[in-house]
């Protein structure tokens, strides 16, 4: 039998696909050989295609049956998907009506012209696709999660983080965090609150600490990182205008004669490490330049929220000029 697993929420599909393989083992009562070939890359050599062909034409002597995963076959150079077109043509009705055999694919971009594709989706007795969730899909999916973990969340918690976060790593991770420190049944909007600012303001953290060093590569990377995990760039942008005026706060009370970062967290009502790492930075920073800084962001999220400009552009341009 012929499975295909593919799309760009790779999460999910690759759980699916462990999901699927002990349900595999579970059908031959787990005395299946296994066999993984991985085309990750595009450089595999011919010799990795002709293992796969092999392990698909021996026969099994002393097992219930075989399953082999292949993984990325899309990603590989058009010679090696070339001749897997060729193989499928001929062999991949077999193998769907073969009882003991399990053909398992698994990718994340796919080109869907592709003759290879059509043949997939042609004899794959599970063909199933893994676009990003969004909108009620997501909270859903949210929703099913937080049960996983034996905790209901409510409506404002969903909108929270379904707001911020799109990954569904990311949102898989921050649940489980909160989860494992919630003391009830729920979990709360203000948990999750705390647990997906923690993680941003940590990285904004290292993007100032970058800046201010001059290593603005470094700034791109941290940002550039979070959007691709699927952080909202909106709150990304509105999070680095209230840190610089955290910090433009904290460099007040340098040039006030504060200096102990505990005295600093009373005065101005924040938490004594967001104290200490903003002491930290301020010697990084004149006032002025904080101010700009500050003053450039604002406008920016005001931008930004009316439609006047991308989020992503603004802080790029924020990097760029401070």
């Amino acid at each position: 039998m012929i499975f295909f697993l593919y799309g760009e929420d790779t999460y999910r599909s690759h759980e699916n696909l462990l999901v699927l393989k002990d349900q595999l083992m579970l059908k031959h009562q787990n005395s299946a050989d296994v066999f993984s070939f991985d085309f990750e890359g595009g450089s595999q050599k011919q010799d990795t295609l002709s293992a796969l062909f092999q392990s698909l034409e021996t026969m099994t002597l002393f097992s219930e049956g075989k399953i082999v995963i292949v993984k990325r076959i899309f990603s590989s150079n058009a010679g090696i998907l070339e001749n897997m077109e060729l193989f499928s043509v001929q062999n991949l009705p077999l193998i769907s009506q073969d009882k003991n055999k399990e053909l398992v694919f698994w990718d994340e971009k796919v080109d869907k012209r592709k003759k290879f594709f059509k043949l997939l989706q042609k004899h794959a007795h599970q063909c199933e696709e893994f676009s990003p969730l969004s909108g009620n899909q997501l909270e859903k999916w949210i929703i099913q999660r937080a049960a996983r973990y034996g905790k209901k969340i409510p409506k404002q918690a969903v909108t929270l983080i379904s707001n911020h976060l799109s990954n569904t790593a990311i949102i898989d991770s921050e649940l489980m965090k909160a989860a494992n420190l919630s003391e009830s049944d729920t979990i709360t909007e203000q948990e999750l609150k705390s647990i997906v600012e923690s993680s941003i303001q940590n990285t904004i953290f290292e993007a100032l600490d970058a800046i201010g060093s001059g290593d603005k590569k470094r700034a791109f990377s941290l940002f550039t990182d979070r959007i691709q995990k699927g952080d909202n760039p909106l709150y990304l942008l509105s999070m680095c205008a209230y840190q610089m005026r955290s910090l433009l706060r904290v460099i007040s009370c340098t040039e006030e004669g504060m200096h102990i970062p505990g005295v600093i967290a009373k005065e101005l009502s924040i938490h004594p490490f967001v104290a200490s790492k903003l002491v930290s930075q301020a010697s990084k920073f004149s006032k002025a330049r904080a101010l700009r800084a500050f003053q450039f962001l604002a406008r920016m999220d005001i931008a930004a929220k009316t439609g006047k400009i991308d989020s992503v552009l603004a802080i790029e341009e924020w990097i760029i000029k401070f």
